[in-house]
């Protein structure tokens, strides 16, 4: 029996189940509603599949006054993946400058862009937008190799999880959801995006090809550019989309989750300058009748 015991021990810390209780740990410390191993339906295979942790939290835009009740909405889709023994490489393609890319719509964030397209409503500008994370890291990896890996594909497999279970669970855009409350005669709308995130223990790099040579450079964040076919029309036909993966060390994960609360403070309360307008808008994409 003690042998047994010390075997799953080991077997138990090998496992990425240490590193998603720590980062539960983590999240719920920094104010984050964590609900662990949730489940999504693959859009691919139609199966049940599992992601380890959803984090979200919510940010009021404006005060409160007649009923209303407007917030935005922040929820995040993760992976964790130990591997202290693994080095996880992300390559930039040969072509790519080290520039920044004004600002573009992703699926995950979308709702955002419904108050940034209409210039007669336009509550987001670029420059607001241009604050946010996504557009403050001019280069994206475009792609990935697992090096010295004890466990096969963990990389693809995390890749690939977040991204689906983003879109099974809400995040493939969309407009705001947006109503009257009938008990209170006010206006409510919860604006919603979503991130998909890999939090990794292991060795990060990212790499560039130089005349024949790799350069390769350590970090402790990569954003990870990854396309992926979202149906539309009648009958349905796929349209690849790009969603971003912010993939993480460990170590950085408090600082992260700071980025992500302050920049999202900042969206709420300049979506909140003027509720008039942003009930304008919300009106005209849900089609709801306010009057």
């Amino acid at each position: 029996m003690g042998d047994l015991r010390a075997n799953l021990k080991e077997k138990i810390k090998q496992s990425g189940f240490p590193l998603e209780l720590w980062a539960h740990g983590e999240l719920e410390k920094c104010s984050w509603n964590v609900q662990a191993n949730r489940q999504f339906l693959d859009p691919e295979e139609g199966k049940p599949r599992e992601f380890d942790l959803q984090a979200s939290r919510y940010f009021p835009i404006g005060d409160e006054e007649s009923g209303r009740s407007h917030q935005l909405g922040v929820r995040l889709i993760i992976q964790c993946k130990h591997g202290p023994s693994s080095s996880w490489v992300f390559f930039y393609p040969p072509d790519d400058a080290k520039r920044s890319e004004p600002p573009r719509y992703y699926p995950s964030i979308g709702q955002l862009f419904v108050f940034h397209a209409d210039l007669r409503h336009q509550l987001l500008t670029e420059e607001d937008l241009g604050r946010h994370h996504y557009f403050q890291i001019a280069r994206k990896c475009r792609s990935f190799k697992e090096f010295f890996p004890k466990g096969a594909e963990k990389l693809y497999e995390a890749v690939t999880t977040v991204v689906k279970a983003t879109v099974a669970r809400g995040g493939a855009g969309g407009a705001p959801s947006f109503g009257v409350d009938d008990d209170r005669g006010g206006l409510w709308s919860i604006t919603q995006v979503y991130y998909p995130v890999i939090i990794y223990d292991g060795h990060l790099f990212t790499c560039t090809i130089v005349a024949g040579e790799p350069e390769l450079e350590q970090v402790r964040h990569v954003q990870l550019f990854y396309e992926y076919p979202l149906q539309y029309g009648q009958p349905p036909r796929p349209v690849f989309q790009a969603f971003l993966i912010d993939v993480i060390h460990r170590k950085v994960l408090e600082t992260f989750l700071q980025k992500i609360e302050e920049e999202h403070k900042e969206i709420a309360e300049r979506l909140g300058e003027d509720i008039s307008r942003l009930e304008q808008v919300l009106q005209k994409t849900s089609q709801v009748g306010i009057g």
